[in-house]
């Protein structure tokens, strides 16, 4: 760590979700990058987990002031750490959103962004199923495990060695897969922020 300081006082301040999300990413970008898997696996794949949460809990909140539907936008609902309730109300508002404003005819930029956004949908699920299988409540990396557990090779950075008897995560696939996972909650702010000063400029224009 080259500068060996700490800024709490602008750390306790950070009011959105999505800056803290920020630096959840950089941390296990530089845990992949600078050490050994064998010796931060929990830490490391905690990690991957909570940024999703964080970033799930982010998005819903900026997208729920946007697409007019409020019920799953509490603070109450949206505590716990159930990724597969946050997804769902996450994909609610999102296509509700890409609805109500025709994105897919609103310029190819949009159009590219929805399209992406579909894509790298299909990654974020299977890291949110892999999570619902082994560690719904966000225990299992922080705490360890207390019981048996059987693992399937149905996912696709999951491999097997010793005939079977040892499931393995390749970490390059995991950590891509992620990154991409990641994208899905840049694409969207990013895009709609732009999208969203645009209309409201041209509202603007028709009022003078």
């Amino acid at each position: 760590m080259k500068n060996k300081k700490i800024n709490l006082t602008q750390l306790l301040n950070k009011r959105e979700l999505y800056h803290i999300l920020i630096e959840y990413v950089n941390a296990a970008d530089i845990l992949y990058k600078n050490t050994t898997s064998d010796k931060i696996s929990a830490p490391f794949i905690y990690l991957i987990r909570h940024s999703i949460e964080i970033g799930l809990k982010s998005t819903i909140l900026y997208l729920c002031e946007k697409s007019d539907s409020n019920s799953m936008c509490t603070e109450e609902k949206l505590h716990g750490h159930k990724l597969s309730r946050l997804y769902n109300c996450f994909n609610q508002h999102w296509q509700t959103i890409a609805k109500k404003y025709d994105l897919k005819n609103q310029g190819e930029t949009l159009k590219d962004i929805t399209n992406n956004t579909d894509k790298y949908y299909k990654e974020l699920k299977e890291l949110i199923d892999f999570f619902d299988e082994y560690d719904e409540e966000s225990t299992l990396f922080r705490y360890g495990n207390k019981k048996p557990i059987e693992i399937e090779q149905k996912y696709s950075f999951l491999e097997s060695e010793y005939s079977g008897t040892v499931a393995l995560i390749d970490v390059d696939k995991f950590i891509e897969k992620y990154k991409n996972s990641m994208l899905v909650f840049k694409y969207l702010e990013d895009a709609l922020t732009d999208f969203f000063e645009y209309i409201n400029d041209v509202d603007f224009q028709k009022e003078l």
